[in-house]
């Protein structure tokens, strides 16, 4: 529907679809518990959550065989109800510190938009290539920061612009695909709208 508005008043609009490498398994406790910490949450709540990553210990099963027991400070658990919203928390400081200088050309009903996010489904929005490029750069420093990688073999890039010179875009030195059609949150986005 985006797409379709822009097409409509002919303005540009570029897409980023942000995949990262193993999203869940990669977030620091500390960098999360010092995040939960700046956006305010509560202690009380913040100390159960930190007890329950901070106590638990884990062994490696193979062949009949329990290897040593250890203490990890990194990912979140899988299945675990509360691991969406520990990973958001820890996301939205990263999208914070990477978009802190971004200004965004983008708007839906005047107002700017950046990034459309669902978990770990992320799409960044540009109004031209400059923009996209930026919005790239600035996300993959963010990121590196607090041990995160953008997936440059899943992360796709899109645009309405027949004008567009398909500036090559580079995240680890690999090129991000340009792609005129993607399943994004069950729906098919087309360049075309």
């Amino acid at each position: 529907m985006l797409m379709e508005k822009y097409l409509q008043h002919q303005q540009e609009l570029h897409h980023v679809f942000i995949d990262f490498k193993k999203a869940l398994d990669r977030i620091w406790h500390e960098a999360l518990w010092s995040t939960m910490r700046k956006y305010n949450i509560n202690s009380n709540l913040m100390s159960v959550i930190e007890n329950f990553y901070n106590k638990a210990t884990s062994a490696v099963f193979c062949n009949n065989n329990i290897g040593d027991w250890f203490r990890s400070t990194v990912g979140v658990r899988q299945g675990c109800l509360l691991s969406p919203t520990l990973f958001n928390i820890f996301l939205e400081r990263i999208m914070t510190d990477a978009l802190e200088d971004h200004c965004g050309t983008v708007s839906i009903g005047g107002r700017p938009i950046i990034n459309l996010r669902l978990a770990d489904d992320i799409n960044g929005l540009a109004g031209n290539e400059c923009e996209r490029a930026s919005l790239v750069e600035q996300l993959d420093k963010a990121s590196s920061n607090f041990g995160m990688e953008i997936n440059a073999e899943k992360t796709k890039i899109m645009t309405n612009s027949k004008e567009s010179s398909k500036k090559e875009i580079k995240v680890n030195g690999q090129i991000l695909e340009s792609v005129t059609k993607l399943k994004y949150l069950g729906s098919i986005i087309s360049d075309e709208g």
